[in-house]
């Protein structure tokens, strides 16, 4: 793979980072599970695809819940969303990494509600020193599915951050 490499010819070590917009954004909440992804930035994402998706179909009209039972869509939600994961069975995977989530206030394709109940529970335990992540939780208050100005530059900030701690600063750097 092109990335083993990279860090030889550009003599310094490569991050691997994955940043998520919408689907990317519950996306990047899975690629936070890859061994090589040190953080994550997930943008109007969510990390709780069952909550999701129940209340999109509840207002819909549809009854999801055969959906999830047994076999199926509810088998590969429980091995690989985080949620259904939960705070215990993430500890390892997310030791040590970064995470960055972006949400819109009033967004109706995905609310902050459906992430909320998960991220909160995420903070507790790093509170609580039960789990090591450093997580940052950002809702922008009247702002729908959207990725603003304003979301960008915390972007911005959050990737100069972890480059300053990583790798001692960013030199030379115009983003300092």
């Amino acid at each position: 793979m092109v990335t083993e490499y990279l860090g030889v010819y550009l003599r310094r070590p490569v991050r691997h980072f994955a940043v998520g917009l919408s689907l990317g954004g519950h996306a990047a909440y899975l690629a936070l599970a890859l061994p090589r992804v040190e953080g994550v930035v997930s943008i109007v994402g969510c990390p709780d695809y069952r909550r999701l998706m129940a209340g999109r179909a509840e207002g819909s009209g549809v009854d999801v819940r055969e959906a999830f039972e047994g076999a199926g869509l509810g088998e590969i939600v429980g091995r690989l969303d985080p949620a259904a994961i939960g705070v215990e069975g993430l500890r390892e995977v997310w030791k040590g990494k970064r995470l960055l989530a972006l949400s819109g206030g009033v967004d109706r394709l995905v609310p902050y509600a459906c992430s909320e109940p998960f991220l909160t529970e995420v903070k507790g335990a790093v509170g609580r020193g039960e789990l090591e992540l450093d997580v940052k939780d950002v809702v922008y208050e009247g702002v729908g599915h959207d990725c603003t100005a304003e979301m960008v530059k915390e972007l911005v900030r959050w990737f100069v951050a972890c480059f300053k701690d990583m790798d001692g600063g960013l030199k030379g750097s115009s983003l300092l």
